[in-house]
């Protein structure tokens, strides 16, 4: 049985958009944070809920096959698991608590019950950057799932007064993606195999915008976005692509803050996936 981890180093520098403000909260130089035990009440319960699955999901994820994915993971797991265990979660990592971890026998299992949790955690928070926090963690969890697809890295959460995003955002960003889809089949040559895949995904982005729409009436879509890129050769398509999609995650991430119970980003974790490209370590933090 392997032995319990706790959180171990911190940091990286993760690619995201998202959220619009960036009021920091000012952290006096003297200040020096007092160790508690697990048993402290002066942890937040729902930060002490998140440390402890994912401190059981890094057991689980430890005992995997040494491989990149195995390290790109622990990396996350133990950056999610340090801010949790922070007095506070949105400066820098800090850890002053130590959970005792949930058992899992196996990282599906880890997976499926962590990503739960951390969205019950959101449900239950009581500010938008605390939903966030949560949601983020639990998008970025998601992506475990998939063993093949080595986890991403990107910006880190910070204290924000709110969350401006919704259904606009990430429809924005759906919009963006079907126009950097059909722009790629218009130049790519009928053999190349990139065609076939960009052709197989676009229904369901369409359906992805479908959704996000309802029945609310139909806004403007703008003639034409900013393309990641020029988009001309099939290297800068796929980059293009892979980019697209990985704002479209972070829409959907933003936009679930506001939505108790909504995994619309779980779908995407695995599209960004299956394009090649990785999951960013805090989706939608910028």
């Amino acid at each position: 049985m392997p032995v319990p981890r706790r959180s171990l180093v911190i940091g990286a520098a993760l690619l995201v958009v998202g959220c619009t403000g960036d009021p920091r909260i000012d952290v006096p130089d003297d200040a020096t944070p007092r160790a508690r035990s697990s048993a402290d009440a002066g942890q937040d319960p729902l930060l002490a809920r998140a440390a402890a699955a994912l401190t059981g999901l890094g057991d689980v994820v430890a005992a995997h096959d040494d491989t990149q994915w195995r390290a790109a993971a622990l990396a996350q797991i133990d950056d999610q698991i340090a801010r949790c265990n922070s007095a506070d979660p949105f400066a820098a990592p800090s850890p002053v608590h130590s959970a005792a971890p949930e058992s899992f026998a196996s990282v599906p299992e880890a997976v499926g019950s962590v990503v739960s949790t951390l969205r019950g955690c959101a449900d239950e928070a009581p500010d938008e950057a605390h939903r966030l926090l949560f949601v983020s963690a639990a998008a970025a969890t998601q992506g475990l799932t998939n063993t093949a697809a080595v986890p991403g890295e990107g910006s880190e959460p910070t204290a924000i007064a709110s969350v401006r995003a919704g259904d606009q955002l990430a429809l924005t960003h759906v919009w963006a993606l079907i126009q950097g889809l059909e722009l790629g089949l218009g130049r790519l040559s009928s053999s190349d195999p990139l065609r076939a895949r960009l052709a197989e995904r676009l229904p369901a982005a369409k359906l992805l915008r479908s959704e996000l729409l309802g029945n609310r009436p139909s806004p403007s879509q703008p003639a034409a976005f900013a393309m990641p890129g020029p988009m001309s050769t099939p290297d800068e398509i796929r980059a293009g692509w892979q980019q697209l999609e990985v704002r479209v995650l972070e829409g959907l991430v933003l936009r679930s803050v506001a939505l108790a119970g909504d995994t619309t980003w779980a779908a995407q974790v695995a599209a960004v996936q299956a394009c090649g490209a990785r999951v960013p370590r805090w989706p939608g933090w910028e």
